[in-house]
């Protein structure tokens, strides 16, 4: 029994030290610049800010175009029984085409707006872009 227990503590023992020279060495850290880089591009709020940014330099375009034209075709007063054309006096066969024209200025005027906003974003990008490369350099200042 008692060699029994010299073994188990033998075996505690060494099982105890493996573990402990494991926990002597803590694990290194990143730099603070991959930490950065990493959050900026895992930022949800900046990837929903580029897409916003994206979605306003597309709309430019079509905010500064008319809208498209619209077609119709429509029977009116047929008699529901034959559709004939000639049994009463009133039917007639409608062909529309419409386009809507705005008051003058409003298409410039609104795709000015949407390239405000474009830039206003592509400017709060680049700041953030300016900011990520300032830690980067204090964080080389810090180094060394």
């Amino acid at each position: 029994m008692r060699s029994m227990l010299k073994i188990l503590l033998l075996i505690a023992t060494f099982s105890l030290a493996g573990s402990v020279s494991t926990w002597a060495a803590p694990p290194e850290a990143p730099p603070l610049q991959d930490l950065v880089a990493a959050a900026l591009r895992d930022n949800p709020e900046l990837q929903a800010a580029e897409a916003r940014w994206q979605m306003y330099r597309h709309k430019v375009v079509s905010a500064g175009s008319l809208d498209d034209p619209q077609l119709s075709f429509a029977l009116a007063n047929y008699p529901v029984d034959s559709f004939r054309a000639d049994q009463t006096p009133m039917t007639g066969k409608v062909f529309k085409l419409s386009q809507k024209f705005p008051f003058p200025g409003k298409l410039r005027a609104k795709s000015e707006e949407l390239e405000r906003r474009a830039a206003d974003l592509a400017r709060s990008n680049a700041d953030l872009d300016q900011f990520a490369s300032v830690v980067g350099e204090k964080q080389g200042q810090v180094a060394l």
